[in-house]
């Protein structure tokens, strides 16, 4: 066999502990198969100590080669050589005139690069090192480079995440090692008992960035050097000026800016002709990660007001890749970011007209007061216009705009005098009153599946009862998978709870008894040497019998029984798992492979009597399913208190007039089709609900609500067909 040397490095924490490199030779068929080897005997020789190495560094051994023993652990060639990338070398110990203590020279962190500080810190918590502790930061970085991110131990993945996320953090690269060590720490403090990815760290670190930023500005005191807080070297990278924009800013340049912001490009960087025909193929292909920020922006209140920055911010913060896919959790990020970080590109916000909802199509806007109950609009101190500004007319025709009504609130006639102006607007609220009330139709948006079961034969639809009850699944209790193609995996325990809601306890009501276990054998395991010629090849491996080892699976055959109206129902389903199959690492065997099975036939015969049938239908494919689905459940789930009640009203009716402003100024029919039909099947779910209730007024104002952006929907087709009648 081949023998293969190998180099286990201490931990700091091990180090203290009196920890010692270690160096062993071993004979192994390949360098994994070693690897494993020794990282056994690791454990078994210090068992106290064996998660206070690093991973093995392991490499062939060549003749000639000075080595330790083979199968034996040894400290004193380990101080003497060191590992040169290739193979071991004597290590060059200085002349020291009686001292024994090795050269011992410091090295200030700050005169190292910024990743190798970062390691510094991290590893050894440390202001100064010497040149053995930076040979071991050279070192581990080294092996981080090396290695892929799914061999790490917890530990070194979160060392690897808190490394890269400093790294892409610029003013941190700034710090001294003081305010390293206390960012570190207050990372470790924050995400105790955790196991955040590298965005939630690099979205921790820019918010420490901020906090920097508002101390330093307000702070007296112009020592940073010991700062808990990122120093202001940060703060001043954070505050630089912010060019305004030397273009008209609309809903296309936004399209632009979008398609940008995720090539990815800096918000003041210069951009190339090329980088801006990359982002034009962005926007022309319509890639989804663009289609979703998009649609997710243009729906956004004041949107067009903010500046380049805050765009570019919106997109590069986000804190995970595959956020939009996810379409309540992107607006809450969006609508978090910008109220945080956002700033409009005029400078402040100018006050705002006070324009107040009252529901149910009316609102009062400053003195204007509409009567709900009488629908006649009191015009109180309109005599004379001196009570109404000329700004106050403006803000209040921009939030009328704002609430989807900007049919109604915008004029496009010539410039009158202030006082006339204001009574045209009067009129305009007037007029905006009746027609809503007057409005008769409605447009129904079901979903298909509800429609197809709804038109059933009353017989079909008394069997189809359980079925209507339990298909429908909550997303709380699903969660994503990636192997075999992907998909969605329901959590057993909450069909469980379904089952037992729908037959009583299980073991009374319902219930599921093994007929039948066994293991299949799979596909032979092989294993990776390298042959003669020096290239790869694989060869079965033996199991001990005289056979060759292949991977089992265990299958379960159950049959679930349950009591409804009286009678007895049976239904029989089966489940598979892995027990024995092959990884990057060997052979593994799953020690809860049979109760997995148990659970996974369950659910299969659960799901044949329609228990969350919508994932095993493929409805969760769909997105505007999940939405309107998560809708529901939001509902549902929702308290029966006031103030709950209240909040799911107002955030529907800030959505529907973040719609109503994007029909309103869309760009193409596709476009408008798609944002309606997605808020539509939510106003439908909340109307629905509105009326099991009994809140009619409540399910009527949805109705209007639906009705209104029914028409600026169908206005703003007509005026795009329009224009391009008379570009053709």
């Amino acid at each position: 066999m081949t023998v293969f040397n190998c180099l286990f490095e201490p931990k700091k924490t091990a180090i203290k502990d009196g920890a010692v490199r270690l160096a062993i030779s071993i004979k192994a068929p390949n360098k994994k198969v070693a690897e494993s080897i020794v990282v056994g005997k690791l454990w078994e020789h210090y068992p106290a100590n064996g998660d206070g190495y690093f991973k093995p560094k392991v490499w062939q051994d060549t003749p000639g080669q000075d080595r330790s023993e083979i199968g034996v652990f040894d400290e004193k060639f380990a101080e003497t050589h060191d590992f040169d990338g290739e193979k071991w070398v004597a290590r060059v110990m200085p002349e020291s005139n009686g001292d024994q203590s090795g050269s011992g020279e410091i090295i200030d962190v700050m005169t190292l690069s910024p990743r190798e500080r970062f390691a510094a810190v991290l590893l050894f918590s440390a202001t100064e090192i010497d040149d053995a502790t930076l040979s071991q930061v050279v070192d581990y970085l080294d092996n981080m480079d090396n290695t892929d991110l799914n061999e790490d131990e917890e530990p070194d993945r979160l060392n690897r995440f808190i490394i890269s996320s400093m790294e892409a953090h610029e003013p941190v690269k700034a710090m001294d090692a003081a305010g390293l060590n206390n960012l570190i720490q207050k990372i470790f403090a924050h995400f105790e008992n955790q196991r955040p990815g590298r965005a939630a760290i690099y979205q921790f670190i820019k918010s420490c960035d901020a906090e920097s930023e508002t101390s330093t500005s307000t702070s007296t005191s112009t020592s940073t050097s010991t700062s808990t807080e990122i120093n202001s070297a940060a703060a001043t990278v954070s505050s630089q000026t912010v060019e305004p924009r030397t273009y008209a800013h609309t809903y296309a340049t936004l399209d632009q800016e979008v398609a940008l912001a995720l090539l990815p490009v800096n918000a003041n960087e210069k951009v190339l002709t090329s980088t801006l025909r990359a982002a034009e193929d962005v926007i022309k292909r319509e890639r989804e990660d663009f289609k979703r920020w998009s649609i997710a922006l243009r729906t956004t209140e004041k949107i067009l007001q903010y500046d380049r920055p805050s765009i570019f911010g919106v997109i590069q913060n986000v804190p995970a890749k595959d956020t939009h896919h996810f379409p309540e959790s992107l607006r809450r990020h969006i609508v978090a970011w910008l109220e945080k970080h956002g700033r409009f590109e005029s400078g402040e916000e100018q006050p705002e007209a006070k324009v107040k909802s009252l529901g149910s199509g009316h609102f009062s806007i400053d003195g204007l007061v509409n009567n709900p109950a009488s629908n006649e609009v009191k015009k109180t101190e309109m005599v004379a216009p001196a009570p109404v500004s000329e700004t106050q007319s403006q803000q209040a025709k921009e939030q009328l705009n704002d609430m989807g009504y900007g049919v109604y609130a915008t004029s496009e006639e010539p410039e009158q005098p202030l006082s006339e102006r204001v009574k045209g607007l009067v009129t305009q609220c007037d007029e905006l009153v009746k027609r809503v009330n007057a409005e008769e139709s409605q447009q129904q948006a079901v979903s298909d599946i509800e429609k197809s079961l709804s038109e059933r034969p009353e017989e079909e639809q008394e069997n189809l009862a359980l079925w209507k009850r339990v298909f429908r699944t909550d997303e709380r209790f699903t969660k994503a998978f990636a192997v075999n193609g992907g998909g969605t995996s329901i959590n057993g325990t909450y069909m469980t709870m379904l089952a037992t809601r729908e037959f009583g306890p299980k073991g009374i009501g319902w219930g599921v008894d093994i007929l039948e276990e066994r293991f299949d054998a799979g596909a032979p395991i092989l294993r990776k040497f390298k042959g003669q010629d020096g290239n790869p090849a694989w060869e079965v491996i033996p199991n001990g019998t005289g056979g060759i080892l292949t991977e089992l699976h265990h299958v379960i055959k159950v049959k679930l029984w349950y009591l409804q109206d009286g009678e007895r129902g049976e239904e029989i389903a089966f489940g598979c798992t892995p027990y024995l199959y092959d990884s990057k690492y060997g052979p593994i065997c799953d020690g809860e492979a049979t109760k997995k099975s148990l659970t996974d036939a369950t659910k299969k015969a659960l799901s044949a009597l329609g228990f969350s049938a919508d994932i095993f239908m493929g409805l969760y494919d769909n997105p505007e399913y999940r939405q309107q689905n998560k809708a529901e459940f939001a509902i549902k789930n929702a308290s029966e208190s006031a103030e709950d009640a209240a909040r799911l009203r107002q955030e529907l009716d800030e959505k529907l007039t973040r719609v109503a402003n994007t029909l309103t100024s869309g760009i193409s029919e596709h476009e408008l089709s798609k944002v309606f039909s997605s808020i539509a099947r939510e106003v439908e779910v909340h109307r629905k609900d509105a009326e099991a209730k009994g809140d009619k007024q409540h399910a009527n104002y949805l109705s209007k609500r639906l009705r209104r952006l029914t028409e600026i929907k169908d206005g703003r087709i007509a005026e795009l067909n329009k224009a391009q009648e008379k570009t053709a």
